[in-house]
């Protein structure tokens, strides 16, 4: 397991709301019970990132916030609907009608809690370039984003700055005659496991350019018929998402406490009330442009962000990165499909 290390810094950025951490033994006597003083101080000194506080992220935060940590730092950019009411804790049917931020909610929930939490809030979108500019500072990162996109690009920071990571996720699904399947699922990222998000293989990286295009070849690429499951809701249940979220500050609570987790994913079966644990396959040798020999792990300022428009990534150096190599290739291969079918309808 990488050592946790606190990192002292604070944010400078005008677009966030803050608060001060402060933290009380007394409040903590039970966690203290469980794994002794050292792994409380342990806690109580890290910077925490939550990639999205929708209906996962927001509990997420509620479970964080009840470790003391030294400070958390959150990022959305979507408000409260009245289809979010049925998950999102501490949100009110008053919050819906105004569609207040989900970011001021957590601000709201986290303030409310403890005045004296030292948090970041960020009301915006995690692929542009200020905003993971200031998650590289964090000592462990949730990530709750629907969006395969952000997930890659919370994968490809972390792995180039060491910062361990939890990606988490729930569904569930409905036949004809009910129930199919329910659950969720946690994938462990540690900068040095030759493993990730990219060559897991666990998501689809056509999905992903998909969202890292402009919105004009976004629309275009819908109409084609590229893009899949473009605003389609998909079925959301609290309960899920609290077994989630608690399964990943367990994981959290366990890592800072020294002991070694060694799984790469952990799959909860909601339906039939098990959890399965498993080791993804290591390639040997690893070829991953991310995680791989040759990757971009460690790699610090070196290695670009993956942002909204692919096209316009800002490059700080001319290292070989994933986002202008693999998923540029996707882009093209994509285009290549648009003028062949533009070419077959003029005919």
């Amino acid at each position: 397991m990488r050592k946790i290390t606190c990192q002292n810094s604070k944010s400078r950025h005008s677009n966030c709301d803050e608060g001060t951490s402060n933290y009380n033994k007394e409040f903590c006597d039970r966690h203290i019970l469980v794994f002794g003083e050292e792994m409380q101080n342990r806690l109580s000194s890290l910077n925490i990132g939550i990639v999205a506080v929708g209906g996962l992220g927001i509990l997420t935060t509620e479970l964080l916030m009840r470790l003391f940590p030294r400070k958390l730092t959150w990022i959305e950019f979507d408000h409260i609907s009245k289809s979010n009411l049925n998950r999102f804790t501490g949100s009110t049917i008053h919050d819906a009608k105004k569609e207040t931020p989900k970011s001021t909610l957590a601000s709201r929930l986290v303030r409310k809690f403890n005045r004296e939490q030292e948090f970041v809030s960020i009301n915006g979108n995690f692929l542009e370039l200020q905003n993971q500019e200031k998650f590289k500072e964090c000592d462990y990162l949730f990530v709750t984003a629907d969006s395969v996109a952000v997930r890659l690009a919370a994968n490809q920071l972390c792995l180039a700055h060491g910062i361990p990571m939890l990606d988490l996720g729930t569904g569930a699904s409905v036949g004809k005659t009910g129930l199919r399947s329910s659950g969720g699922q946690i994938i462990r990222i540690m900068p040095d496991s030759g493993f990730c998000l990219v060559c897991s293989e666990l998501y689809n990286l056509s999905d992903a350019m998909a969202e890292f295009m402009d919105d004009e070849e976004y629309k275009r690429q819908q109409d084609l018929g590229y893009v899949r499951g473009a605003d389609i809701p998909d079925p959301q249940v609290y309960a899920l998402n609290m077994m989630t979220a608690s399964w990943a500050v367990w994981i959290l609570m366990r890592s800072v406490a020294g002991e070694d987790l060694n799984f790469d994913v952990l799959a909860i079966d909601a339906l039939n009330f098990n959890t399965y644990i498993w080791t993804e396959k290591k390639r040997k040798p690893n070829n991953c442009p991310i995680c791989g020999s040759n990757g971009i792990v460690f790699g610090g300022d070196k290695v670009d962000f993956l942002l909204k428009d692919i096209d316009k990534t800002k490059t700080r150096s001319d290292s070989k990165v994933y986002c202008n190599s693999k998923l540029s290739d996707k882009k093209e291969r994509s285009n290549a499909k648009i003028r062949s079918k533009s070419n077959q309808g003029k005919k």
